[in-house]
């Protein structure tokens, strides 16, 4: 379910589809959630300088930059 499907249901639906209550989950439930699921964490991938580099080539913005400062460069040579 998107995000903005939750924002139009009360809190007894949303409690009822994610199955819990407003004092929360059991220790047994939360360590089956915890076996089923995994941990709650975002997994983030490491950008190093070459990658950060390489990106700029597929940016727009970063041609049009390009292109000025060759024209630029040929109007003051």
């Amino acid at each position: 379910m998107k995000f903005s499907e939750y924002t139009t249901k009360s809190i007894e639906e949303i409690l009822n589809i994610l199955e819990t209550s407003e004092k929360g989950l059991s220790s047994r439930e939360a360590e089956h959630r915890l076996q089923k699921y995994g941990l709650n964490e975002a997994k983030v991938k490491e950008t190093g300088l070459l990658d950060i580099f390489l990106r700029q080539f597929k940016s727009p913005f970063f041609y049009l930059l390009f292109i000025a400062a060759a024209l630029v460069y040929r109007r003051e040579n």
